[in-house]
């Protein structure tokens, strides 16, 4: 009996915590970008102490809500937790990380401009 109940426990591969109801949330309009990220940041807390990495597309979807309120470093940083994470998905993060790069250097380009006036 005890073999059996060794071979039923659930191993947890990842930390899934709110995301998924957050997520549902945010897309239902009752959440704004800003609160969805208090959410997962909230989370990654919650994941340390339980010592689960989050699920794959996680940082990614972070990285995708910083971009939507305009912080591209944080965009940029968050991709590339993604990708270094999960490397299957280099890919669609480096081309997540090209338009924000570019959106990076405007954004400084303006404040320079700015300062100059």
């Amino acid at each position: 009996m005890s073999l059996f109940m060794i071979s039923c426990e659930s191993t947890r591969l990842y930390y899934w915590g709110d995301y998924e109801e957050s997520i549902y949330e945010h897309y239902g309009n009752k959440t704004s970008p800003n609160e969805l990220i208090d959410d997962l940041r909230d989370d990654e807390s919650k994941a340390r102490k339980e010592r689960l990495p989050h699920p794959p597309g996680y940082y990614a979807y972070l990285g995708f809500l910083y971009y939507q309120i305009g912080d591209v470093m944080m965009a940029q940083k968050s991709f590339q937790t993604e990708k270094s994470l999960f490397p299957e998905s280099s890919v669609l993060m480096s081309r997540m990380v090209k338009p924000t790069s570019t959106s990076a250097g405007k954004a400084e380009s303006n404040k320079k401009e700015q300062k100059g006036k």
